[in-house]
């Protein structure tokens, strides 16, 4: 299958977001086996995340329809109530850091390697910076993105507990490194 990746465009918030919407808690009704995002979004938020100096923001297209996005950051929230596992966070707070916020694909061409495709063109994009993104683990554990951020050469290196995220009660997650 050819794929072309490119930024996003002001013009694909809507499919992003529905994209989005698609692997959502709330719309997977706790089938969480393949994987999943904590909230909804909204088109307006995607459209907020495209021309920021601090944002990578790339479609995944296919026959010129998208069929996945990665948004990263330079941001570092919640970097203060981690536990860490490996202190690195000197890695994470400097200039060549980029924070993996979200990647989700069509399901229909979710385990095709589209996602490790993004993940390959961030690579490049961020040649030379160091690379994170959490992965929840409770109340629902993403073990497919797990298994996806060991397998893309990632390392878990903290975790976050609080007693409300999300609108989840009891919720942690991991942060994986690269």
């Amino acid at each position: 299958m050819t794929v072309s990746i490119r930024k996003a465009k002001l013009r694909d918030t809507k499919c992003v977001s529905e994209i989005h919407n698609m692997w959502s808690l709330k719309s997977l009704e706790h089938e969480t086996s393949r994987g999943f995002l904590l909230s909804t979004t909204e088109p307006e938020k995607i459209a907020s995340n495209i021309n920021r100096d601090d944002r990578i923001f790339l479609v995944v297209c296919h026959e010129e329809a998208i069929i996945g996005y990665l948004i990263a950051t330079t941001e570092t929230e919640m970097i203060n109530s981690l536990v860490w596992i490996k202190d690195i966070k000197n890695l994470i707070t400097n200039l060549h850091h980029w924070h993996i916020l979200e990647m989700a694909v069509l399901p229909n061409f979710a385990g095709k390697g589209i996602g490790k495709s993004l993940y390959h063109e961030l690579f490049k994009v961020t040649q030379g910076s160091h690379l994170s993104g959490y992965v929840a683990t409770s109340p629902y554990r993403n073990e497919t993105s797990i298994h996806f951020h060991e397998k893309m050469g990632f390392e878990a290196v903290a975790t976050f507990h609080t007693g409300e995220f999300c609108g989840l009660t009891n919720y942690s997650s991991t942060l994986y490194f690269r």
